[in-house]
């Protein structure tokens, strides 16, 4: 006993180095509020992109990849419209019926390497496509999103559903949608894919986020507390006659 106690001495001062160390990692760095664009370089040289992309979003690093149907990689892409009025841009996956942007079967995601407060994202859908279509019909583009709360990935969740007889008799006119989480969701990942009844293109144009301390993913603070944990019963040990 007299030896693990002498151990103490030297073991002890690592330990609590440390655990000070893993502490200040986790909890030290600051998410500041951001807006990310995806309306100019990069990514607006992306022909047929790479599978994913990692940039900054507001001091946290943000990697964004493209999926098909059942999991397949995915090139990113980025569609500007022309013509008719209609110039909205943004990201999306290169390919398919509608190159550079979600089309059916389509997904982009965002991972974020820590909590984001996420405020807001705005999505483009382009009526330009719907000029011959006869009024009073129901067409609609819709999209979904999705949020990784850093254990599991949360329910589908409706974001629109826009009839283009909203802009006729103008069709020409790019509907913006924006989705806001008012004061903000924290998020480890975010997901968003077409989900409309017959035709499903829209860009990605933008996403925000609020300042706040970042914030630990639940496995890193799982292992904060299996060290702490440790460090309790190493010291009640040391304590027995």
């Amino acid at each position: 006993m007299r030896t693990w106690g002498n151990m103490t001495r030297y073991v002890a001062p690592g330990v609590a180095a440390t655990l000070a160390c893993l502490i200040m990692i986790l909890f030290a760095a600051t998410a500041q509020a951001a807006l990310l664009e995806f309306t100019g370089p990069p990514y607006n040289t992306w022909g047929t992109g790479p599978h994913s992309y990692t940039t900054d979003f507001g001091g946290v690093q943000t990697t964004i990849s493209a999926w098909g149907t059942n999991g397949q990689y995915r090139n990113l892409g980025y569609k500007q419209e022309s013509g008719n009025g209609n110039t909205a841009a943004g990201i999306g996956v290169a390919g398919g019926s509608a190159s550079g942007e979600i089309g059916q079967g389509e997904e982009l995601r965002f991972s974020f390497d820590g909590g984001v407060l996420l405020t807001s994202f705005t999505t483009n859908f382009q009526y330009y496509e719907y000029t011959n279509r006869t009024p009073g019909s129901q067409f609609l583009e819709g999209g979904q999103y999705r949020i990784f709360d850093g254990v599991s990935w949360g329910s589908w969740v409706d974001f629109a559903q826009a009839d283009y007889m909203q802009t006729y008799p103008n069709p020409f006119t790019p509907g913006a949608v924006t989705v806001s989480f008012g004061s903000g969701v924290t998020a480890w990942g975010l997901a968003i894919r077409a989900s409309g009844v017959y035709d499903h293109d829209f860009t990605i144009n933008n996403m925000t986020s609020g300042s706040a301390s970042a914030t630990p993913e639940p496995a890193s603070m799982m292992l904060l507390a299996s060290a702490l944990g440790g460090l309790g019963l190493w010291n009640w040990r040391r304590r027995r006659p």
